[in-house]
């Protein structure tokens, strides 16, 4: 059984949920993608043999941006099979809102619990502290729960900015 923590994320302002624009979690030191989509929530694995938990957090949110932002727009004539000619507006959104890459790192105890003579040995864990930023951001972050024993979608921490 895996213990999987709960994040959720919150706007600071107003303190409602926040849908991230997430490019991707990975496990420090792992290539293996955990998440790869926009979320107001992810879960994640902790280590189960360790007390630190660390993952590269790759997003896409407005907050991050620089605030000089421009928007590349081409225009192309495009011939059909009629030999119609028509103009086509193309727009390169890659550069509205450049990827950020954070740390969220994890502090914890593992914790070794029975669960039963089918399923043997589980691990949950107790967390101590939680920090979520990069070098020149740091966000506020909160531990709701400091259990972490079921992966039964329960959050554990919310992170706001």
């Amino acid at each position: 059984m895996t213990s999987l923590m709960g994040v959720a994320f919150y706007n600071q302002s107003n303190g409602s949920e926040r849908t991230v624009a997430l490019t991707e979690v990975v496990g420090d030191g792992s290539d293996s993608v955990l998440y790869s989509s926009s979320a107001k929530q992810i879960f994640l694995p902790l280590k189960q043999l360790s007390d630190q938990t660390d993952f590269l957090v790759t997003l896409r949110d407005s907050f991050f941006a620089n605030p000089v932002m421009q928007i590349d727009t081409t225009y192309s004539w495009v011939v059909d099979e009629n030999n119609d000619s028509t103009q086509v507006m193309t727009i390169d959104t890659s550069t509205v809102i450049p990827p950020v890459q954070c740390r969220l790192s994890v502090q914890h105890n593992t914790v070794p619990q029975y669960i039963s003579p089918e399923c043997g040995c589980g691990v949950a864990h107790q967390l101590s502290s939680v920090v979520f930023g990069n070098d020149t951001l740091s966000c506020t972050v909160e531990i709701i729960n400091s259990n972490i024993t079921t992966s039964d979608g329960e959050i554990h921490i919310q992170i706001y900015w």
